[in-house]
């Protein structure tokens, strides 16, 4: 969550110096120039960039296109409040020559490794969410957006094989199209090398694991996203369904019905099972 450590991973220290170096040279040109017409402006759109430089000691915003735009656009107003006068440079054609290869090779490494992924990222989160939507009414034309949405994410982990959103969602797809053994591998990926328990990894796990019939690993995983975050209503119908479907444990269901119960009484699941229960006479008043 630091933009400029993230820079030193992709770009190196020395990469890092010529950026900051890059943007004080344009807010220091700016604040030289002392004629009046500066004043009216020149404030507001200095204190726009040092509120995105500073936000993102904390954050990785300027990596979103919006934020990116946004900053740079002001960066670049900067430049008419340059004061209008030649400033001699004593330096050589090399080194000019060595800044430009430089910037040009910044500009093409950030565009491939940054830009481009989010490109294909987008793609396949629109290709996903079409299948979605059509997929009630039309099921085998959304086994084609799901196909394209795979293509998508899996280049997408190609340029930056250290998304481990784009991995989550490539994991989801593959289990929309009844590919459980490869989403497991995926989520499995995750868990073990990118981000260990993010998001719902371990309840979906649970669920993978449940579909191909191992009973045991998913109860494991269930239970482990149950620590996480305790209140996570799905979660827990997915337990008291195990252990009554699987386990016959009685008494084990009736107390993840009564949780679920006490967080959402009118949790539908926990009340029909309830209900049925009670009918059978497995559940004393």
């Amino acid at each position: 969550h630091n933009e400029y450590l993230e820079k030193i991973a992709e770009i190196g220290i020395l990469g890092l110096l010529i950026y900051i170096i890059f943007v004080l040279t344009f807010i220091i040109f700016s604040i030289k120039n002392k004629e009046k017409k500066s004043k009216i402006f020149l404030p507001g759109i200095i204190g726009g960039i040092i509120s995105v430089l500073s936000d993102n000691i904390f954050s990785t915003n300027l990596t979103n296109p919006s934020t990116s735009m946004y900053f740079w656009f002001l960066l670049g107003l900067t430049y008419q409040y340059f004061k209008k006068e030649k400033i001699k440079f004593d330096i050589s054609k090399n080194l000019w020559y060595s800044i430009i290869f430089a910037s040009i090779t910044l500009s093409i490494s950030h565009s491939y490794y940054r830009i481009l992924p989010q490109i294909y990222f987008k793609k396949a989160i629109f290709s996903k969410d079409y299948g979605e939507f059509i997929e009630k009414n039309n099921y085998y034309e959304s086994i084609k957006y799901f196909q394209e949405s795979i293509k998508n994410y899996t280049i997408t982990c190609q340029l930056n094989p250290y998304n481990y959103e784009a991995y989550y969602k490539l994991a989801y797809v593959y289990g929309k199209l009844n590919k459980y053994e490869k989403s497991k591998e995926i989520y499995l990926y995750i868990n073990n090398y990118l981000f260990p328990h993010f998001a719902k990894t371990d309840a979906n796990l649970g669920t993978i694991y449940l579909k191909i019939g191992d009973i045991e690993k998913a109860l494991k995983y269930y239970k482990i996203a149950e620590w996480f975050n305790p209140y996570d209503q799905d979660i827990l119908c997915s337990i008291a369904s195990i252990y009554l479907m699987y386990y016959n444990n009685i008494k084990e269901a009736i107390i993840y019905l009564n949780r679920i119960l006490k967080i959402n009484p009118k949790n539908e699941y926990a009340n029909r099972v309830y209900f049925l229960l009670k009918k059978e006479g497995k559940i004393k008043n």
